[in-house]
C-alpha cells in the first residue's frame, strides 16, 4: 500500500483499489486549496497570520517558539521544522525508517497571530 492506505483500510476496513481513497492527492486537494484561501483572507480582513511547522517525527521533537517563529524558519529545510537540530534529525530518522521501508509518525503546531 501506498501513502495512508495501510492506515485507512485497518481503521475503517476500507482499501480504495482506484488509489488513497479519502487520503489521496484527489481527494484532498480541496481541503488544501480551501485552506489556502483561509489563510489569505484572514490576513486581508484581520491582519491574522497562520503558520504550521512540523514539530515531531518519530521521536525527535523540535523546539519552537510559537512567538519568533517566521515562515523563513519553516522554510528552511525540508522537513519543515524551524529547529535546524532537530530537522537534521528528523531527516535521518526518515531515512532510516523509508530504508527498512517502514513509516512512522510526527506532529504538527500551529499559531495564528494578529
Amino acid at each position: 500500500p501506498s501513502h495512508a492506505d495501510a492506515t485507512y483500510d485497518a481503521k475503517y476496513g476500507v482499501r480504495s483499489v482506484a488509489g488513497g481513497g479519502r487520503s489521496s492527492a484527489r481527494e484532498t486537494i480541496g481541503r488544501v486549496a480551501a485552506g489556502a484561501v483561509a489563510k489569505k483572507l484572514l490576513q486581508q480582513v484581520s491582519g491574522a497570520e497562520v503558520l504550521g511547522w512540523v514539530s515531531a517525527v518519530k521521536d525527535v521533537e523540535g523546539e519552537v517558539d510559537p512567538a519568533t517563529v517566521t515562515m523563513a524558519d519553516v522554510e528552511s529545510n525540508i522537513v519543515r521544522c524551524p529547529d535546524q537540530a532537530a530537522a537534521e534529525r528528523m531527516i535521518a530518522a526518515i531515512d532510516d525508517v523509508r530504508n527498512r521501508g517502514e513509516s512512522c509518525g510526527g506532529g504538527v503546531s500551529c499559531v495564528v497571530r494578529g
